[in-house]
């Protein structure tokens, strides 16, 4: 498959494609979702040989289930408070707490 042919599927033109595979880019997540769907690929194929701790949890279903439901958030505001929350409760489990 082309790489301009690619890009129209992805929603993005060739030249973001290029970028994404040199690695100048980070693939935004729906893009990813559709680059493996259009390459008839599950998402963790583009993660093979990645460090074992972000193979695990990039392999989860629950990322997956995460991702597909946060691309749909089209409202920027709620999209950003989904973010905060998530950061917020990743620093606090890092931080050893299970409460805020």
């Amino acid at each position: 498959m082309s790489v301009e042919c690619l890009a129209e599927i992805v929603g993005a033109d060739a030249a973001q494609m290029r970028r994404y595979e040199a690695g100048d880019e980070r693939v935004k997540a729906d893009h990813l979702l559709r680059i493996a769907r259009a390459l008839d690929e599950k998402v963790p194929y583009f993660f093979e040989g990645a460090p074992a701790e972000a193979g695990e949890t990039l392999q989860s279903d629950e990322v997956f289930e995460i991702v597909r439901a946060f691309v749909k958030i089209h409202d920027p505001i709620k999209r950003r408070s989904i973010l905060d929350l998530a950061r917020l409760l990743s620093s606090a489990q890092n931080a050893g707490s299970d409460t805020l």
